[in-house]
């Protein structure tokens, strides 16, 4: 018995990552290392670029330190099914996938997993399967749109997170002036009836740049939202022109 015991420590002594496995698939977790937030990215990024185009969504950075068989192997639990050939290259509803495959009784599966349990499948078989799922599975015009939309916008959020934060530009007919706002003010709650008309445009190029930084942040810590959250940031280099030209700027170019 005590050397049965001292084998099994010896084993577990010898138990670890080896070279080209991911480390999380060594910590002893049901789903390793997959966050839900990360599920949700991986899932838009799917639906972005088609399954099986690991590179690409590798290359956002939106997901660091997650390695090919780590993507694969969540999608698989994505879609809810073991062989992700079907559905390669292909731009798919993941959520339909998973439902179709979670309804599924005269079936066999692995680990909750649908799996294939005929014969090797040959070439025609692989490319019938895909011709099906490209037909049940694809995602609108629509669809393509919102998950090329927020995995635009989870880019932008993380390389603005990363970026120094910058003053917000201010207008041609302020810079010049040596106008600037009140010490101490509070942005959020101050009256706007007791600044000049220079402070209330420096206020609202404050307030923009304020709205824009808690967007990103927002973006990164809940991936989820992006496709929900439509602000968008107006470029001032109109306003600048504008303003150059003698001409007064819209309210919608003020912010």
């Amino acid at each position: 018995m005590r050397r049965a015991a001292a084998a099994r420590g010896h084993a577990m002594e010898k138990r670890g990552p080896k070279i080209g496995d991911a480390v999380s698939l060594w910590n002893f977790t049901p789903s390793p290392g997959w966050s839900q937030q990360e599920s949700l990215v991986l899932k838009l990024c799917l639906q972005k670029y088609g399954v099986g185009q690991w590179i690409q969504i590798q290359a956002t950075g939106l997901l660091p330190g997650k390695m090919i068989n780590q993507l694969c192997g969540a999608t698989q639990r994505l879609l809810g099914q073991q062989s992700l050939a079907a559905f390669s290259g292909l731009r798919v509803d993941v959520d339909r996938v998973r439902a179709d495959n979670a309804a599924k009784v005269d079936t066999h599966r692995k680990n909750g997993l649908v799996i294939w349990s005929g014969a090797n499948p040959t070439k025609q078989m692989r490319l019938q399967w895909q011709q099906e799922a490209k037909d049940k599975y694809s995602l609108t015009p629509e669809q393509e749109a919102e998950a090329d939309a927020a995995v635009e916008e989870l880019c932008a959020a993380k390389q603005g997170a990363q970026q120094p934060p910058q003053q917000p530009l201010l207008p041609a007919a302020v810079a010049g002036t040596g106008e600037a706002l009140p010490p101490g003010i509070n942005i959020l709650e101050c009256d706007a009836q007791q600044l000049s008309t220079l402070q209330k445009q420096l206020l609202l190029c404050a307030l923009h740049h304020q709205l824009h930084s808690c967007i990103s942040q927002t973006l990164l810590q809940h991936p989820e939202l992006a496709g929900l959250i439509t602000y968008q940031q107006q470029s001032q280099q109109g306003w600048l022109v504008q303003q150059q030209q003698g001409q007064q700027p819209s309210a919608a170019d003020s912010c």
